[in-house]
């Protein structure tokens, strides 16, 4: 009974005048042209969702094997160590020179790129370098526009 009326007290109730159901056409189309334009944005950036899904870990990032691993193709296979010794290139200027784990503040700023603690083998713990997967959009709009990476075979 309750369920009910709840039900019947959220029911609109539109009066029956001409300017009521102006307004309320005037209501449904603007949520219908709302809905596609949402509808054609999905379709514009369908092929880029997820592109780098399966080198992200848990918390969405890329770290430095898996994002060498993403643009081998691009890079010649680079190992991590070329890939990273590239990122300080002047021409990318991803990784700082004077403290080569860390990225320049530009590209955290524009969430490219995120640091965090982690711990190593022996238990010390150090920053180290992730991208984000628009950090690699970057990195690989950098190196060879609108580059994706091939699929798992």
């Amino acid at each position: 009974m309750k369920t009910r009326e709840a039900e019947l007290a959220t029911t609109i109730t539109v009066p029956d005048t001409p300017e009521a159901h102006l307004a309320l056409a005037q209501s449904y189309f603007a949520a219908a042209t709302e809905l596609v334009a949402t509808k054609r944005e999905l379709a514009i950036a369908a092929p880029k969702a997820g592109k780098w899904d399966r080198f992200c870990d848990s918390d969405n990032l890329i770290d430095m094997n898996a994002a060498a691993l993403a643009v081998a193709d691009l890079t010649g296979n680079l190992g991590r160590t070329k890939f990273m010794e590239m990122l300080r290139r002047d021409d990318i200027h991803f990784l700082q020179k004077q403290n080569q784990r860390l990225p320049y503040h530009e590209h955290q700023q524009a969430g490219r790129a995120r640091v965090k603690l982690v711990e190593t083998p022996n238990g010390k713990w150090v920053e180290q370098t992730f991208f984000t997967p628009r950090g690699l959009d970057w990195l690989a709009d950098s190196l060879g526009a609108n580059y994706l990476p091939l699929p798992v075979g």
